[in-house]
């Protein structure tokens, strides 16, 4: 089992249908794919898990890279893993500005508690774990804010 974490920044101000999209398309290719993982977005910011099959994970960092709409794609981490921290999410998704309670619980039904209690479990013992971890606590005062603005 192979394990990535990256960041990119994206060309354009993401809106609320193009997350959707994102979703849709990359649920259907990592299912078929066998990879799960999580997107974490902020603003024009991505930080993004992938784990799977090393070959399956690397042809989808690859095309990840290639695509316009992604910049500066930076490889934080990769390493062999003995599980995945993800084994449920063909792509979890968790964005900091709360857009969850905008859409429908269908296409994103995993909650920053859901993401944080896995990270939790496996923090310990694996640096991508700890990272993201740490990006929610650093981002912990701005979710306050625009989850408050949703409510």
């Amino acid at each position: 089992m192979y394990r990535l974490l990256y960041v990119s920044f994206t060309t354009f101000e993401p809106e609320l249908e193009q997350y959707i999209d994102i979703l849709k398309v990359s649920r259907k290719r990592n299912t078929a794919s066998n990879i799960s993982g999580v997107l974490l977005a902020a603003g024009r910011t991505y930080m993004q898990v992938l784990e799977g099959e090393k070959e399956m994970v690397m042809a989808t960092f690859d095309r990840i890279r290639a695509d316009r709409r992604h910049d500066n794609v930076t490889l934080l981490a990769a390493e062999i893993v003995d599980e995945r921290l993800f084994p449920a999410w063909s792509m979890g998704f968790f964005h900091m500005t709360a857009i969850e309670d905008l859409v429908d619980y269908g296409l994103i039904n995993n909650r920053e508690t859901a993401l944080r209690g896995v990270l939790s479990r496996h923090v310990s013992h694996d640096p991508i774990a700890s990272t993201l971890l740490v990006y929610l606590d650093q981002n912990a005062e701005l979710l306050k804010k625009t989850s408050a603005a949703h409510a």
